[in-house]
């Protein structure tokens, strides 16, 4: 009898069930599936990152809202049924010029206003803490009286449409591109701290790049100011319009869409009556 020298009791092969070497594409398919899986799960993690971000976002906004509107706005009989504690207001935050208010929208804020500093509220609530969707804010080479020819108050378009089914902040603006809207919604209230009450009247919306000409606070004279005038006629197709070189104009401007790193943007012209 021939000596099994492995000692194996299988001296013609392996034994049943073993393995075999591996067929190189399957071991190929084997190594593409992990990757695959590693990057589905990369992925996964990175998108829910995304979700809980906005989740916390859209909540933070929406109860700081929701605490200024009840925390220094109360019922009144005057001018449209409320009256802002501004007292309040610039012990909390001493940088607060103004409530702007749309009715009929969820526009209804405190403006602040930082001189030749429109940075700093972009990132910062209204109580000074760090915020992606920042707070409202008076363009720091206006006057923080609104005297000036042309206003502008900026605000982010923030979508928390996943949390409440809504958006908040200046995201009302984009509603005015439906004609039925814009009829419905053309008085804009504007209450400065000293107490002064103004109407305005929103006049067009226009969707502009972020260089856009129509960007001054500052007129040299009457003349330059009329230039603005014609400018935004043209641009915005309007024809029938109240302006002159005396008009004081307000302009809520904001992102055309609530998505990061958009260079459009959209303006809604008010004048004050």
């Amino acid at each position: 009898m021939k000596k099994n020298i492995n000692n194996s009791p299988y001296p013609n092969g392996p034994q049943p069930g073993t393995p075999g070497p591996e067929d190189p594409k399957q071991k190929k398919k084997r190594l593409i599936e992990r990757i695959l899986f590693v990057l589905c799960l990369v992925v996964f993690i990175v998108s829910a990152v995304k979700i809980g971000m906005h989740l916390i976002t859209g909540y933070s906004i929406k109860e700081e809202s929701s605490k200024l509107t009840k925390e220094y706005v109360k019922p009144s009989s005057d001018k449209d049924g409320y009256q802002v504690d501004f007292d309040k207001l610039l012990a909390q935050n001493p940088d607060t010029v103004a409530w702007v208010d749309i009715p009929g929208t969820s526009i209804s804020y405190p403006v602040v206003y930082k001189a030749d500093d429109n940075e700093y509220y972009l990132r910062r609530s209204f109580e000074g803490k760090d915020s992606i969707a920042g707070c409202i804010f008076l363009d720091g080479d206006n006057k923080p009286d609104f005297s000036d020819n042309v206003n502008f108050i900026f605000g982010h378009n923030v979508d928390t449409s996943l949390t409440y089914g809504e958006r908040t902040f200046f995201t009302a603006l984009d509603e005015y591109e439906d004609k039925a809207f814009f009829d419905a919604h053309r008085k804009v209230n504007l209450t400065t701290k000293d107490g002064t009450y103004h109407e305005y009247e929103v006049l067009a919306v226009l969707s502009v790049p972020e260089t856009t000409p129509l960007y001054q606070t500052k007129f040299d004279d009457k003349e330059q100011f009329q230039a603005w005038i014609d400018m935004m006629h043209q641009e915005t197709g309007l024809k029938d319009s109240p302006l002159t070189t005396d008009s004081n104009i307000l302009i809520l401007a904001t992102c055309q869409r609530a998505e990061a790193y958009t260079t459009e943007r959209r303006l809604l012209f008010c004048y004050r009556k």
